[in-house]
Formats: structure tokens, C-alpha cells, sequence
């Protein structure tokens, strides 16, 4: 592969994932398995801040790959349960937004993040991701947080697998610019 073939195939994900709404969170009720795996698929929001994560764990290394995916995973899902119990987070949209923008600008960041910084931050937005997920599932709710955590696993796992290849081709600077495409979409989202 060369910069040009990764770089047309990025544009191509960028643009065609231009397609989905911005917002997933529409309020209305998703409930079950397939509903909760399709959820994270709704909106470019989670899109990105699900493969910035991936992009990150990978990008940073070491202990971040396991560690990343991990604290994502339970913070997503401790949110989940506080959204599906009737807490309500203070300005979640706001902040989901603000995690596609500090996730991508974090991702283009020349230096690397430290595990627990990187951590503290990750947990911070999944837990406002899983509780806005949390506040739309209805009925089955074992079933959709289950559907929602696994796409969210995978979603991550195409983003470590984008950032591996990316690093494999030496192509650090294109793994950066693509963190300040992420952070440039959120503002744009902000602005919607």
C-alpha cells in the first residue's frame, strides 16, 4: 500500500460516513441486542469517538492497547446503567462533542499522552456516551447495553487495526493529521 491508496480510503470512510446523522441520541426508545449493536452505527459522533479511541491506543502503545479498550468498555457501560436508571448527566450532548474534538486534537498531539491522563480522559467521555445511550434503551436492557458495548468494541478495533497499518507504513504523521480530521469534525458538529 502507499500514502496515496490509505489517504483516498480514509477520505472515502470520512466521506461516506458523512451520510449518518450527526446526532445519534434522538430520544426515541431502542431496545435489544440488535437495536443496542446497531446504536453506536447511528451517529458520526460515536463513530468517531469510538475509532479516535482505537486510533489512541494504538498511536500512544504499551500498556495503553489493553488498558484504553478496557476503561472504555466499563465507563461505557457504567454510564449505561446511570442513563437506564434515571440519572441525568449535565450537558452530555455538549460533552460528546467535546470528546470528538479533544480525542482527535489528542490523536494529532505531537507528544504522547501519558496512560493515566489518556485514561481519565477516555473514561470521562465514555461514561457521557454510555449514559446518553443509557437514557434511550427501554425494555431489554441487559440485551442492548450487551449489542452497545460489542459494536463498541468493534468499532475500536477497526480504529487500532487503521492506526496499525498506519504505523506499519510508517506513516505517523497521516495516524496525526487524521486525529485533526476528528477533531475537526466535532467542531463542525458543534456548529450544526
Amino acid at each position: 500500500m502507499n500514502n496515496k491508496l490509505i489517504s483516498k480510503g480514509l477520505v472515502a470512510a470520512l466521506v461516506g460516513s458523512l451520510s449518518v446523522p450527526a446526532f445519534a441520541h434522538t430520544g426515541g426508545d431502542s431496545a435489544g441486542l440488535v437495536q443496542g449493536f446497531l446504536h453506536p452505527f447511528t451517529g458520526l459522533d460515536h463513530l468517531l469517538m469510538m475509532l479516535a479511541v482505537g486510533l489512541i491506543a494504538v498511536r500512544m502503545g504499551g500498556k495503553h492497547l489493553r488498558v484504553l479498550p478496557a476503561v472504555f468498555g466499563g465507563s461505557l457501560l457504567a454510564g449505561a446503567v446511570l442513563g437506564m436508571s434515571g440519572f441525568t448527566l449535565a450537558f452530555v450532548e455538549q460533552g460528546i462533542l467535546l470528546s470528538v474534538v479533544v480525542l482527535g486534537l489528542m490523536l494529532s498531539a505531537v507528544f504522547k499522552f501519558n496512560l493515566a491522563i489518556s485514561s481519565v480522559l477516555v473514561a470521562s467521555f465514555a461514561l457521557l456516551h454510555g449514559g446518553a445511550m443509557g437514557a434511550e434503551s427501554a425494555g431489554a436492557m441487559l440485551t442492548t447495553v450487551a449489542g452497545i458495548l460489542m459494536a463498541s468494541g468493534l468499532i475500536q478495533l477497526v480504529g487500532a487495526g487503521l492506526g496499525k497499518v498506519m504505523l506499519n507504513y510508517r506513516f505517523d504523521r497521516l495516524l496525526r493529521t487524521s486525529g485533526g480530521i476528528i477533531a475537526l469534525l466535532g467542531v463542525v458538529m458543534s456548529m450544526a
